[in-house]
């Protein structure tokens, strides 16, 4: 059913965006992250992501590969991607404050992952200030000051 969901995608139908987002969330929910960031990663090179939480969906599903890969090409990505839903969304008043934070995590996330310390504390106080409840951020902040292993 996934692969005949992508062929309607890509033989453009009139709801491929729709549609795409419809396999992304099917493919999250089914564990399969490759067809997820496939299908997000569609949306995001057309300029067709219309909701924070699919960039947040890509950025997560990136640095959740790279944990399996160790592909830092996957770290990079997951930053480029977020970079561009802070441009976007950051100043969209409908958005709300928890989503942005998770963007603000991600961000965190993949600087620590390659290494960058100060980016990844600028972006997990940043999250921690727009959700101070963002366990991820905490985590990040924790780790960085006492120097645990992240998760």
């Amino acid at each position: 059913a996934l692969s005949e969901m992508q062929m309607a995608v890509d033989i453009n139908m009139p709801q491929r965006i729709n549609m795409l987002g419809a396999i992304a969330d099917f493919a999250n929910n089914v564990g399969d992250r490759d067809v997820q960031i496939e299908a997000l990663r569609k949306l995001a090179d057309r300029n067709e992501i219309k909701e924070l939480r699919q960039y947040n969906n890509l950025a997560t599903a990136l640095i959740d590969s790279w944990r399996e890969t160790q592909d830092t090409h996957l770290l990079q990505e997951s930053i480029k991607r977020s970079t561009l839903a802070i441009k976007v969304f950051g100043t969209d008043p409908k958005v709300k404050k928890t989503d942005l934070a998770k963007t603000h995590g991600n961000l965190g996330a993949a600087s620590l992952y390659l290494g960058d310390r100060r980016s990844a504390g600028f972006y997990f106080n940043e999250a921690k200030k727009l959700d101070p409840t963002l366990e991820q951020a905490q985590q990040g902040l924790d780790f960085l000051m006492q120097g645990q292993r992240f998760q």
